[in-house]
């Protein structure tokens, strides 16, 4: 019934796929970081152990 209520609602059901990309990047980007600095705080870890 949304997507019937122009233009308001077919714009809001419009960029209901372009949020749901743009959050799936987001994810993808947030955990390559945390990747990353998990791998920093191992290797700080280790060299502290030295």
């Amino acid at each position: 019934m949304m997507a019937f209520d122009y233009p308001n609602g077919t714009w809001t059901v419009a960029t209901i796929p372009v949020l749901a990309i743009l959050l799936l990047l987001g994810w993808f980007g947030l955990r390559k970081r945390a990747a990353e600095v998990r791998l920093e705080q191992q290797a700080h870890e280790q060299q502290s152990l030295k």
